[in-house]
């Protein structure tokens, strides 16, 4: 019995979503987009400092990428010979 109120309750929530999705436009979602940003222009100077900005970002994460993988590796490691150790001796 109870579950019969509760199924009612989400047919009409699925209803309702559907119609929703129905009322949006694509056409709509691109004009709200395109109104909202505006990038700042820049110089050539100013590329360049942006783009050497990034370049160092990507190797700083590059290298914390690798020393995680590489203590994640290490860790592993220790933990199956440790479990190893515990079994066999």
């Amino acid at each position: 019995m109870a579950s019969e109120g509760f199924m009612a309750k989400v047919i009409s929530s699925l209803k309702q979503n559907r119609a929703l999705l129905k009322k949006r436009k694509f056409k709509d979602l691109r004009e709200l987009y395109k109104n909202g940003v505006d990038f700042k222009k820049l110089s050539n100077k100013e590329r360049a400092i942006l783009k050497q900005k990034i370049k160092e970002q990507h190797q700083n994460n590059k290298s914390i990428e690798i020393i995680i993988y590489a203590l994640s590796i290490v860790a592993t490691f220790s933990i199956l010979y440790y479990i190893y150790w515990f079994i066999v001796g």
